[in-house]
């Protein structure tokens, strides 16, 4: 079977009022590749909440290469339980485009550190892979075998 491989990982985070704008940043980029974060263009968009309070977005896109040592940047960070919580889970985490869905806690990360999270104060992590048509329990199959390759325990 045809490898599959990240080509794009869209990395998303929301700064609110009460929060400081640059220990969000940190935390957003702590996700990231040391080697790749010093050539990511972080996006901004303001926006205003349910009841009118202001809101960041942060936002960063990276692809080819950068996806792919992201990604197993990601995975090799996540301690051995929450790989196996993340393979267990990648039937409600891939959607109909079968992209890969994982949220991780924004506190962590802040703290340098890879936590699945599925609360709400999370940096979202969507995972766009080449692939081969394939039925989605295969590309299920597929991203097990990847996570375990990127094992580190």
């Amino acid at each position: 079977m045809k490898e599959i491989k990240p080509i794009k990982i869209v990395l998303t985070t929301t700064v609110h009022a009460t929060e400081d704008k640059l220990k969000v940043l940190k935390a957003l980029l702590n996700v990231i590749p040391p080697s790749i974060r010093e050539n990511s263009t972080i996006r901004e968009v303001h926006v205003e909440g349910h009841y009118g309070n202001p809101i960041i977005l942060l936002n960063v896109s990276i692809e080819g290469y950068g996806a792919e040592e992201t990604f197993k940047y990601i995975i090799k960070g996540l301690s051995g339980t929450d790989r196996k919580i993340l393979s267990a889970t990648l039937d409600m985490r891939v959607d109909e485009s079968n992209r890969l869905h994982i949220r991780i806690s924004k506190q962590q990360a802040y703290l340098g550190n890879i936590l699945i999270y599925d609360g709400d104060d999370v940096v979202k992590i969507v995972v766009h892979f080449m692939l081969p048509r394939l039925p989605k329990y295969s590309i299920i199959s597929e991203l097990k075998k990847l996570i375990k390759a990127n094992n580190v325990d």
